[in-house]
């Protein structure tokens, strides 16, 4: 049995969050390997937050270049991937090119949020089981509510809140008669994000602990996140 997970993304860069979510999928349902997917561009979001593909693709490359089960296909079959727009498209394409006999979507909370909203959602979610990474900018303030004690710690409280966003998930899917499986990853919430890490660039602050040190290096050689550069392309 294989067991294949696919981490799709802007990757607007690539950051620690994004690997420990992967090593963590790796290691919690025991993945065989992880196929890296960065996109053209997300549809829902602007193409103008992004710099080019290519800067993100070698970016990814970088990042994961160590580790054995972490793989970023082919560039021609990447692009062929953005050919189709969709996450249902995307997956098509890695069935056509990989062998697994079972087929794993890593995404952040946020995006599993979105889901009920996906085009193609109706085919797409029963095919895969959603690996939920948590992150730290969901609305918890139901946790406001929650009485503490000794043995009511606020980790365990947001957690469950977090398992109770993933369950709403399901059930408007379910409202449509959509099947979907998924299980949230247990690991910390960070709260590093891309856009964080954007935000330090263009203020010319250090991100070093954000990234691993190739892809600041490659951040800082090509200067991908400078206002004045990225305002004259």
């Amino acid at each position: 049995m294989t067991k294949v997970g696919i981490f799709g993304g802007t990757f607007n860069p690539i950051h620690r969050g994004h690997l420990l979510a992967a090593e963590t999928a790796l290691e919690q349902v025991s993945l065989d390997r992880i196929l890296w997917v960065p996109t053209f561009h997300s549809p829902y979001k602007k193409k103008s937050q992004s710099v080019s593909f290519h800067h993100r693709y070698q970016m990814v490359r970088l990042a994961i270049a160590s580790h054995a089960q972490f793989v970023l296909p082919q560039f021609e079959l990447i692009a062929a991937t953005n050919d189709a727009t969709y996450a249902i498209d995307i997956l098509g394409v890695l069935q056509r090119n990989y062998d697994a006999s079972e087929w794993y979507w890593i995404l952040g909370l946020d995006a599993f949020q979105s889901l009920p909203r996906w085009v193609g959602r109706r085919e797409l979610a029963p095919q895969c089981l959603w690996l939920v990474a948590p992150r730290w900018n969901t609305d918890l303030k139901q946790l406001e509510a929650k009485p503490f004690s000794p043995g009511n710690h606020m980790p365990t409280i947001a957690f469950d809140l977090l398992k109770l966003c993933c369950q709403e998930v399901a059930e408007q899917l379910e409202a449509e008669a959509i099947e979907v499986k998924w299980q949230l990853l247990q690991m910390p919430m960070m709260q590093i994000s891309s856009s964080l890490v954007r935000q330090y660039c263009q203020q010319r602050r250090s991100i070093r602990y954000f990234v691993p040190e190739a892809v600041a290096d490659y951040i800082a050689t090509h200067r991908l996140y400078d206002e004045a550069v990225n305002a004259a392309q």
